[in-house]
């Protein structure tokens, strides 16, 4: 059974230190941005940090697998 969960977005622009020497995106930059989504999703659902760290618990990406087409560059969002 497949579940409806309600779809996360975040927008943000490519900052100098999140690019290589071509101008564009590292991929590093992009896996941290992976993570930073997955952790304000995770808020946005009633289990992010607070929650999770008042527990003694907390998450870990243990496996992060992506393709990228094209790399956005300087200023892009």
């Amino acid at each position: 059974m497949v579940q409806d969960y309600p779809q996360f977005t975040m927008e943000l622009a490519v900052r100098h230190g999140e690019t290589g020497t071509d101008g564009r995106a590292k991929l590093s930059a992009v896996a941290d941005w992976f993570q930073e989504a997955a952790a304000l999703n995770a808020a946005d659902l009633g289990f992010g940090d607070e929650l999770v760290f008042s527990r003694g618990l907390t998450w870990i990406l243990t496996r992060l697998v992506f393709s990228v087409a094209s790399l956005p560059a300087l200023g892009q969002t």
